[in-house]
């Protein structure tokens, strides 16, 4: 079987067919909290929580990171397992936070390792580690 290269493919996919707006989202972070949020849950409860998250800080990670649990707790409650899932918008934020949101610069730190890093961040499985991968790219 050969190997593909995934990053090639992703890239020639992006180069001949365009973005795809395949993420009901305006921007990266809302993607990355909705990916969290949408978790062992149905999308109208996801929209919900967006919509609280949304009023209380505009999707702005800093906002979002300067939430406490309980308060980000409560604003995402409609999605259900909101005590592991607000842990889970804090660490990833703090992690996106920390390179400001700078996707080349999140890949040349971490290469292909950064999958294995994303997965190391509480609360985030395969799929969100997937999404996030995708909006780096």
């Amino acid at each position: 079987m050969a190997k593909v290269n995934v990053n090639k493919l992703y890239n020639r996919l992006l180069a001949k067919m365009g973005p795809q707006g395949w993420w009901p989202a305006d921007t990266k972070p809302e993607i990355v909290v909705g990916a969290i949020l949408v978790q062992n849950t149905n999308w109208k409860n996801v929209e919900k929580s967006l919509t609280n998250l949304q009023k209380a800080t505009a999707f702005d990670p800093t906002a979002i990171s300067r939430l406490t649990l309980a308060n980000l707790e409560q604003l995402i409650k409609p999605s259900g397992f909101f005590t592991s899932k607000a842990r889970a918008i804090h660490e990833t934020c703090q992690f996106f936070n920390e390179f400001q949101w700078d996707y080349p610069l999140i890949i040349k730190q971490y290469g292909k390792q950064l999958r294995k890093r994303l997965l190391d961040i509480p609360g985030i499985g395969p799929e969100s580690a997937d999404v996030f991968l995708g909006i780096c790219l």
